[in-house]
C-alpha cells in the first residue's frame, strides 16, 4: 500500500508543479505579447502581482489536476506506457486549454485572429510539454524498477491443488515474477492439511483471508478452479471483491463472469481480470463525482428535516438520537 501512495503522491506533486511552471511561462508570454507602450506603464512585476494572474496561478493547476483525475490517469499507477502518458497529457491539456480560453480569456485579448490562434497553441504547449516530460521520466523509472525486481506486487493463489502449484512455479520462473510475486496459497476448500507449506510457500486458512491480505500487503489474487463446484467458487470471488485486490481467474471459470473480460497472458497462462469492470476510467470517476455531489446536495436540502426529526426523537424518547 505504501508504494501505491508514494507513486500517487509523486504523480500528483509532479503534475501540479509542472502545471504551475507551464502556466507561469504562459503568463510571461502573454505579458511579452502586450504592446511596447503598454509595457512602459505596466511593468512585469505589476502584471505578476495582479489579482487575476495570482488567482490563475493558484486555480488553473488545480483545475488541470482535477481533469487528469477525472480522466482516470491516477487510477492505474503502475504499468503505464509512454503512449498512454503522451495521449492522456495531450488530450487533457487540449480540453483544459479550451475551457480556460472560453471561461477566462476570450474577452481578455484584443488581438488579431492569427495572433489569437498562436496564443491558444502556446497555452496548450505550456500545459502539455512540462507535464508529459516529467511523466515519461516517472513512468520509465517505475517500469525499470519493476523489471529489476525493486518493485513487486504480492500475490495470493486461491487453491492448493496441482494447478495452483504449477501456476506458482511458472510465475516464479517467468518474467512476471515481480509483477506477480507469489507469497502463499489459500485453502479455500477448508481441507485440513498435514503440510503447512507448498514449495516453501505458506498455506493460509480462508477464514483468515482478510488478515492475511493485510499482513502481506497483497495486491493481486489468482483464483484457481475449485473442486467444490461453481457455486462455492462464485461465493469465493464475491467475498474477494471486498478486499480491493485485483482478481484474476482462469478461463475455466469464465461462466461466473458478468462483465466483459480483460484477459492477459501471464507466464503462458491466460488469466482474466474480473476486479475491474469493462468501463472506462473516466466513466467510473465521473459517476463517483456525481454520486458525491448529489449526496452532498441532498443532505444539505434535507438537513432541516433531519434536524426536526432529531429534535422530535430526543424530546419523545430517552437515549441518543442516533441508534448505535
Amino acid at each position: 500500500m505504501r508504494k501505491y501512495r508514494r507513486q500517487l503522491l509523486t504523480y500528483l506533486l509532479s503534475d501540479y508543479l509542472c502545471l504551475n511552471i507551464g502556466w507561469l511561462v504562459y503568463t510571461l508570454i502573454r505579458y511579452a505579447a502586450l504592446s511596447a507602450v503598454t509595457r512602459e506603464t505596466y511593468t512585469l512585476w505589476q502584471h505578476l502581482g495582479s489579482l487575476p494572474v495570482v488567482g490563475g496561478q493558484l486555480i488553473i493547476p488545480l483545475m488541470m489536476v482535477g481533469l487528469y483525475w477525472l480522466s482516470g490517469y491516477y487510477n492505474n499507477l503502475f504499468f503505464k506506457s509512454r503512449v498512454d502518458d503522451i495521449g492522456n497529457s495531450a488530450l487533457i491539456s487540449l480540453i483544459g486549454t479550451v475551457i480556460i480560453f472560453f471561461m477566462v480569456m476570450i474577452n481578455d485579448m484584443d488581438v488579431s485572429r492569427m495572433k489569437l490562434y498562436e496564443m491558444v497553441t502556446l497555452m496548450w504547449l505550456c500545459l502539455f510539454l512540462p507535464v508529459v516530460t516529467v511523466r515519461l521520466v516517472i513512468t520509465t523509472r517505475a517500469n525499470r524498477r519493476i523489471r529489476n525486481g525493486q518493485i513487486s506486487f504480492n500475490t495470493l493463489i486461491i487453491g492448493t491443488g496441482c494447478n495452483a502449484r504449477n501456476m506458482a512455479e511458472r510465475l516464479n520462473r517467468s518474467a512476471y515474477s515481480s509483477e506477480f510475486r507469489v507469497v502463499g496459497f489459500v485453502d479455500a476448500a477448508h481441507i485440513s492439511r498435514t503440510d503447512s507449506d507448498i514449495n516453501g510457500l505458506p498455506v493460509y486458512n480462508y477464514d483468515n483471508l482478510v488478515q492475511v491480505i493485510r499482513d502481506n500487503d497483497v495486491r493481486r489474487v489468482i483464483v484457481m478452479p475449485q473442486h467444490t463446484g461453481m457455486r462455492h467458487t462464485g461465493q469465493l470471488i464475491n467475498d474477494l471483491f471486498a478486499t480491493g485486490c485485483t482478481i484474476y481467474i482462469s478461463p475455466e471459470l469464465y461462466e461466473v463472469m458478468v462483465t466483459r473480460p480483460r484477459m492477459r497472458n501471464v507466464a503462458g497462462e491466460p488469466l482474466i481480470d474480473i476486479s475491474h469492470v469493462g468501463t472506462s476510467a473516466f466513466t467510473v470517476n465521473a459517476k463517483r463525482l456525481s454520486d458525491v455531489c448529489i449526496s452532498a446536495v441532498t443532505l444539505l436540502v434535507l438537513s432541516p428535516l433531519y434536524l426536526a426529526l432529531a429534535i422530535a426523537v430526543k424530546r419523545s424518547s430517552p437515549g441518543p438520537v442516533i441508534y448505535r
